[in-house]
């Protein structure tokens, strides 16, 4: 027969509510630390951002990565419904 663990005494509300505030408190202050990181080089990224808008206005494509491989699949649709009636053709005229 196992031996029975004898239950836990329960631990106190206060310790339980200072453990949880004191990881909220570290998350936000992680949070906090990352947004100023990112605010303290955000003010260089924009001031080059805005001069290279200043001095040639971008053009926008719209050839991207999904577009072309979606356009290559309709393609091998294609290529592939004309090889299937070619058959069926083939096959017809033979019969």
């Amino acid at each position: 027969m196992t031996a029975k663990n004898p239950p836990k005494p329960e631990e106190p509300f206060l310790n339980v509510f200072a453990r949880k505030l004191g990881r909220a408190a570290g998350a936000l202050t992680n949070v906090a630390q990352g947004l100023s990181e990112n605010l303290t080089a955000l003010p260089q990224t924009v001031s080059t951002q805005l001069g290279a808008a200043k001095a040639e206005p971008r053009v926008r494509h719209r050839t991207t990565g999904k577009l072309l491989r979606r356009r290559i699949v309709l393609r091998q649709r294609d290529v592939f419904r004309a090889l299937v009636r070619e058959r069926l053709l083939r096959k017809n005229h033979s019969a």
